[in-house]
């Protein structure tokens, strides 16, 4: 009887978790409309009709909330195109992506099919590759004949979902307005004594982006004044040409067990050495009780806590000690008793705790 009720107990869970897996897990898309400028569209009509077969395009934009908006379509390299097939080579796909704007990238295609505006086998392999990468995606479908027609998609992870097509001209507030970002930033590289040329290269392409990344990750936009740009303004109201301005890169020592390797931790210029303590706490094993005692030294000369991180010029080193204590000196016996004596009467009068 007792295995029975195990065998049933057991089987009520694997019912359970049967039902848990027949659940379908809703992956909703980050994508709900594409707005297509008029002029785009009518293009693209134009050139579809010029032949029966298959014609493509990348999708220019950019995402704002959930809409994607189409600013240009550039139409493939084909490697083969046919009336029901079309595949686009990498070298435009490249030049494309190297040759864009901060601000505007491919962000799918847009292509014809013959007379139906699902999409296609093929188009599912490609758009949940698409989904895979990034779930910022948008894919157009089109048809001439036997009317014109288009239909949009965007994919997840593993789903394609349709959503809307808006086509129309553009609001004033979603056109485009260029402005020129000027940035300079020195930052050290290390190398072995016997290191080449190609190979210092390599290196330096290798981390760059994540360089560029780490000297300029939540700075300050400012203008030709070196006003900082608050973050409500819109790009009409500020000037063509901005500066985006790293922050501060502090160097410090006695990190880890090389004690001389100089790390960087960057800061913004107002922060204090007492910031630094809070960071210290993140990079080394000190402890919540020890930070109160850490001192900065600079060239060997110690550095107040309360310095800005703007007026450090050179490698910080550190360390924590402890606060010196007042020292005194008996003279006589007489001396200790009158220490003695002078405390008990302070704790009979609540002076002292």
């Amino acid at each position: 009887m007792k295995n029975k009720k195990f065998w049933s107990s057991k089987k009520n869970i694997d019912r359970i978790q049967d039902n848990y897996d027949d659940l379908d897990y809703e992956e909703k898309p980050l994508v709900t409309h594409i707005i297509l400028p008029t002029k785009l569209w009518l293009k693209a009509l134009e050139e579809g009709r010029k032949t029966s077969n298959e014609v493509g395009f990348f999708i220019i934009g950019l995402f704002k909330g959930k809409i994607c908006y189409v600013y240009n379509l550039i139409e493939f390299d084909y490697i083969e195109q046919s009336g029901a097939f079309i595949e686009s080579g990498v070298k435009r796909l490249a030049r494309i992506r190297a040759g864009l704007p901060v601000g505007l990238k491919i962000v799918g295609n847009m292509h014809k099919h013959p007379g139906f505006l699902g999409y296609s086998g093929t188009d599912k392999r490609d758009y949940l590759k698409y989904g895979a990468m990034s779930s910022q995606n948008a894919f157009l479908i089109y048809i001439v004949e036997p009317y014109d027609g288009i239909a949009g998609y965007t994919a997840t992870e593993s789903k394609i979902h349709k959503i809307e097509v808006d086509i129309r001209d553009l609001d004033p507030d979603e056109m485009l307005i260029e402005k020129n970002i000027s940035l300079q930033v020195n930052f050290p590289m290390v190398v072995q004594k016997s290191d080449y040329i190609k190979s210092i290269r390599f290196k330096l392409i290798d981390q760059l982006s994540s360089e560029i990344l780490k000297n300029f990750s939540r700075g300050n936009l400012v203008d030709n004044d070196d006003f900082i740009l608050p973050g409500m303004l819109t790009g009409a109201e500020i000037s063509d040409n901005l500066k985006l301005n790293p922050k501060i890169p502090l160097f410090i020592k006695n990190i880890g067990i090389n004690k001389e390797m100089i790390f960087r931790i960057f800061m913004e210029p107002e922060n204090t050495l007492n910031d630094l303590k809070e960071i210290l706490l993140d990079m080394t094993k000190i402890s919540d009780y020890d930070i109160s005692k850490i001192q900065f030294y600079e060239n060997n000369k110690l550095v107040p806590s309360y310095t800005k991180i703007s007026k450090i010029n050179s490698v910080l080193d550190w360390k924590i000690e402890l606060l010196p204590l007042k020292k005194f000196k008996l003279t006589s016996f007489k001396d200790l008793f009158d220490i003695i004596i002078n405390y008990y009467i302070s704790i009979i009068y609540k002076w002292v705790d």
